[in-house]
């Protein structure tokens, strides 16, 4: 066996380290998760801008019938019939699914703060884990783990993700970060090319 074979044998983590250096985005995740709930157990709803309570208004109107397709907002522009909004439905369907199921479950403020708490921490997660596999892919598996660390660290990015944030910025954001981690692992993975 040659010095670098041996080199390269003891940076391959065992299995049980493969598996913690796998489940430590997950443990952050979960911290977060713990830390926004916990946060924002307080504020509700008080946390949104005026792009998530546009987004909330579509999610409901959603709910109430409106149609895929028809996504003209009459409150904007009451007068003169409302406006055509940009937005895709793609990001209302998650949250409209949210409020629903929470909503049947519980009363209609603990769905609302439940939702306004879990989708950008469901958004977040993907993020999460493509800044760790970025890590890896710079650095091996310990750069994955502080990837991630140094990501749930970051204020201004962990922003767009905390509670109140349902526009589409964070799956923004989150799909960004993921479309990089499949760049960086194309040349390694025909499922990372095709993400890419």
């Amino acid at each position: 066996m040659t010095s670098l074979d041996a080199a390269a044998l003891s940076r391959t983590p065992s299995r049980a380290g493969a598996l913690g250096v796998r489940a430590a985005p997950l443990l952050i995740w979960l911290a977060c998760l713990l830390w926004w709930a916990w946060r924002s157990y307080a504020a509700g709803p008080d946390l949104m801008s005026t792009d998530d309570a546009m987004r909330l208004v579509e999610a409901r109107d959603l709910l109430a019938g409106q149609g895929w397709f028809d996504l003209v907002q009459t409150r904007l522009d009451p007068t003169s019939g409302g406006v055509l909004m940009h937005w895709s439905r793609l990001i209302d369907l998650p949250i409209a699914a949210l409020l629903a199921a929470f909503g049947a479950l519980f009363p209609a403020e603990t769905a609302l703060r439940l939702t306004l708490l879990l989708w950008p921490a469901l958004t977040f997660l993907p993020a999460l884990l493509a800044v760790a596999a970025i890590g890896r892919a710079i650095a091996g598996p310990a750069g994955g783990v502080l990837s991630a660390l140094m990501l749930a660290l970051s204020p201004g990015l962990t922003g767009r993700f905390s509670p109140g944030m349902i526009d589409h910025h964070g799956a923004q954001v989150a799909l960004m970060r993921i479309m990089l981690a499949c760049a960086l692992n194309a040349d390694r993975s025909r499922r990372a090319a095709l993400g890419a």
